[in-house]
């Protein structure tokens, strides 16, 4: 998980590899976590980043292409147009 910072990718923004990267660290967190609730809770966030991956991966062999990243992003609009 990163805090926000230079370094903050949206998750509109994350390329597939790096989304499921992410849901498999809340799995593992989930998997060591002692109260229930919690534990539900990542599993519950690592679904719905895997959903995102999953929708993300259908645009890519929809069209052929990479979403857009922040980095293709004009100077202007790679922090929110800040």
């Amino acid at each position: 998980m990163q805090a926000k910072g230079s370094d903050y990718v949206p998750l509109s923004m994350r390329p597939v590899a790096m989304l499921r990267m992410q849901a498999g660290e809340y799995r593992r967190m989930a998997a060591t976590a002692r109260m229930a609730e919690t534990r539900n809770s990542l599993l519950k966030l690592a679904d719905r980043i895997d959903a995102l991956a999953d929708q993300r991966q259908r645009e890519i062999n929809r069209d052929g292409s990479q979403p857009r990243r922040r980095a293709d992003l004009p100077p202007d609009q790679r922090h929110g147009g800040r």
